[in-house]
């Protein structure tokens, strides 16, 4: 004989189910074109919400496809909100570009508090000045979640 699901059951299963909705991925893939010019174009990892949400980023994962040629120098990531000029939300790979073979690298938050920025996207960028030679392809896979105050 089935059993009837009580209200309490369902809104703890629809409570559960909206937790499991909370965490979200965006995937990534840069060009060596566009790895060249990241300092001067920061790339959009993760869309600005809507007004008065904030992302909270939880993990990065970079991977490089290595094709023939390192990048080399202004090879270390950073992961900020906005236009790179804000806030970091991760801490910095800067063992990944100059890679000379596949590789994977993954980061976390940072050792600081992070002060999330209202209705700002995520951007991948590089500190001072693009990246020099280099012609691999470069994948981003970003772990995250949207607060709502």
């Amino acid at each position: 004989m089935r059993q009837k699901a009580s209200k309490l059951q369902i809104s703890e299963l629809e409570t559960r189910i909206a937790d499991l909705d909370a965490v979200s991925t965006a995937t990534v893939s840069l060009t060596s074109a566009q790895v060249l010019a990241l300092n001067g174009t920061p790339i959009t990892l993760v869309a600005a919400p809507w007004a008065w949400k904030y992302i909270n980023v939880l993990s990065v994962v970079g991977t490089v496809d290595y094709n023939s040629a390192a990048y080399a120098t202004n090879v270390t990531l950073e992961f900020r909100y906005t236009n790179g000029a804000w806030t970091k939300v991760t801490a910095d790979i800067a063992a990944l570009l100059d890679a000379t073979a596949d590789k994977a690298v993954g980061v976390k938050g940072i050792e600081a508090a992070t002060v999330l920025t209202a209705n700002a996207p995520v951007v991948v960028t590089v500190a001072t000045g693009n990246p020099a030679t280099g012609n691999s392809p470069v994948k981003f896979h970003v772990v995250y979640e949207v607060i709502t105050l």
